[in-house]
């Protein structure tokens, strides 16, 4: 997991509970790291513990949480790093297509990342089906409400993400169809 998501992940929490809550928070996930380091490479089961201890705290879904931190990933990386998504596309169907090739990229940069894949499949004009593998079993709804804050991102209110199976071959790969 690249460091920006560390950065969303604790916007969230000191948006949503405050900072009190959040050093609870993070003391319960037993994660010890500095969320504001950007460029730092962390394991993605960061964003299931933090959501984990989140849910313990608060009272709260953990699935609910994962979600909330997936869209919050896009509010974030869009106000403070727009960079990221201005070179992705200028439309949600572009963003999404070319998302395999910015993880790509990120994982040979960062080859110690173990970099989760996206693959997309079935593209239509109005649809496609977003492939997300990884060794991280339990992220699906953090990959849900990443690609729900894409929509709203893009501004395309009438879209739905549905998520249609997980599939497990050595890696879990969730597939998802996002429609516009």
């Amino acid at each position: 997991m690249y460091g920006i998501i560390n950065v969303a992940i604790q916007d969230y929490a000191l948006a949503n509970f405050g900072q009190e809550k959040w050093d609870v928070i993070k003391q319960d996930s037993g994660v010890d790291i500095d969320f504001s380091l950007t460029d730092n490479v962390y394991s993605d089961t960061v964003a299931y513990k933090i959501a984990q201890a989140t849910a313990n705290e608060m009272n709260l879904d953990a699935n609910v949480v994962l979600q909330e931190l997936g869209e919050n990933v896009i509010y974030t990386t869009s106000t403070k790093f727009n960079s990221f998504i201005d070179s992705r596309g200028d439309t949600l169907k572009d963003y999404l297509v070319n998302l395999p090739n910015f993880h790509n990229r990120i994982a040979m940069i960062y080859p110690e990342l173990n970099a989760p894949q996206f693959k997309v499949s079935h593209v239509e004009d109005d649809s496609l089906h977003m492939h997300y593998v990884s060794q991280t079993k339990g992220i699906s709804p953090f990959i849900k409400g990443y690609l729900i804050g894409l929509t709203k991102l893009f501004n395309e209110p009438q879209a739905t993400v549905t998520f249609l199976e997980s599939v497990t071959n050595g890696r879990q790969q969730d597939i998802f169809k996002i429609s516009w």
